[in-house]
């Protein structure tokens, strides 16, 4: 097994000029308590996070899986500090399990954040797939697991990313898993275009609709998620301003299997349809994450995806009509690394856009590693 830590990042600073650009942040994560790294095995990915309040006294948590090594459940001490409460009390299967995306929401609306932990498989030494892990706040800092109550522990393939949404508007949040392999990952050496789509088959993604903070029932066949690809996010955003979630899928890989996909929601009707086409959205592409924002404030979402070369940033035309490419317009076409360690194409995997300045327009950050 290997440490797998971040080595390169990347701000791409929509509308910030060049020569202000100088050292804005300090590392303090020593300090802070922050030491947790992700244990890399079987040549899988780097892991998620996830930022919450999970016990509701107005400072800012963060969960973190670990993969092979264990997660870590970072309280906020509100001085500047964090401390690890993660315990296999509240989380021992976790500890059992490669842990790989996490998210939170408040599942049964009781005003704690919920946690939905996503697996590759379990450590064991044939590495069966494992279940994605659902942990009920119980609103005293600790969790019980309800993977099974919920319905949740059947559903086994080799998951990435989780994300919340209210996809029919009965005020109870519902769930996208995004899936990569449909089986066990054991005996992948090394990850690949040849040993990915030669040997391994692409999933369908999990939709779970709640049902009024009782449970999750599988909604696939319902919304007409149909599709395989090794996906690696789904976030739900209103792109079309319609009032209701439509989800927007990164796939990996989409150049031999699924590319991105813009679902499409048909509320009322339980359906979605892929719109990514029509929408210049379906690109064919190693993507990695997918970040949001209404860049230009015209009221409309735009859209940042990862890639494994050059990312794609896509501004909404508004009233269904096809995206435009801005990449390279708005500066963030980064092809090329070049520096003292690295040269060769960007290897990008989260995104987020944040104004890290405080002007009023949005910013975006890259991480990246080489």
């Amino acid at each position: 097994m290997r440490q797998y830590a971040v080595l390169f990042t990347a701000f791409c600073l929509l509308y910030f000029p060049l020569q202000a650009q100088k050292k804005t942040f300090v590392e303090v994560s020593e300090q802070a308590g922050i030491n947790h790294s992700f244990k890399v095995d079987l040549a899988t990915f780097g892991g998620g996070a996830c930022v919450l309040d999970f016990n509701n006294d107005g400072f800012e948590d963060i969960y973190v899986t670990g993969g092979a090594a264990p997660d870590v459940l970072y309280k906020n001490n509100g001085d500047g500090t964090f401390t690890n409460i993660h315990t296999p009390t509240s989380f021992k299967r976790t500890y059992d399990s490669y842990t790989q995306g996490v998210a939170a929401a408040d599942i049964n609306k009781d005003g704690y954040k919920d946690l939905i932990v996503t697996t590759m498989n379990y450590l064991n030494e044939n590495r069966s797939s494992a279940p994605n892990l659902l942990y009920l706040n119980n609103g005293d800092g600790t969790f019980t697991d309800i993977t099974e109550k919920w319905g949740l522990e059947n559903f086994r393939v080799n998951s990435m990313a989780a994300s919340f949404g209210d996809v029919n508007a009965d005020g109870y949040p519902d769930l996208f898993i995004a899936n990569y392999f449909s089986s066990s990952a054991a005996g992948i050496s090394i990850y690949n275009e040849q040993t990915i789509t030669n040997s391994f088959q692409p999933s369908i993604d999990y939709l779970f609709l709640n049902t009024s903070g009782q449970g999750f029932v599988d909604a696939r066949a319902f919304y007409g998620l149909e599709h395989d690809g090794f996906g690696f996010q789904g976030i739900f955003t209103d792109y079309d301003n319609d009032g209701d979630l439509d989800l927007y899928i990164a796939n990996d890989f989409g150049y031999k299997s699924s590319p991105n996909l813009m679902l499409r929601n048909e509320y009322p009707q339980k359906k979605f349809i892929n719109f990514a086409n029509r929408l210049a959205l379906n690109y064919g592409m190693n993507a990695m994450g997918i970040a949001y924002c209404d860049y230009n404030f015209d009221g409309w979402m735009d859209y940042f995806v990862t890639n494994l070369s050059t990312s794609v940033f896509s501004a909404n035309a508004k009233e269904g009509k096809p995206f435009i490419d801005r990449t390279f317009g708005l500066g963030v076409g980064i092809s090329t690394i070049v520096d003292s360690v690295y040269t060769g194409p960007p290897v990008s995997w989260g995104a987020n856009f944040f104004d890290f300045d405080h002007d009023t327009d949005m910013d975006l950050f890259i991480s990246m590693v080489r």
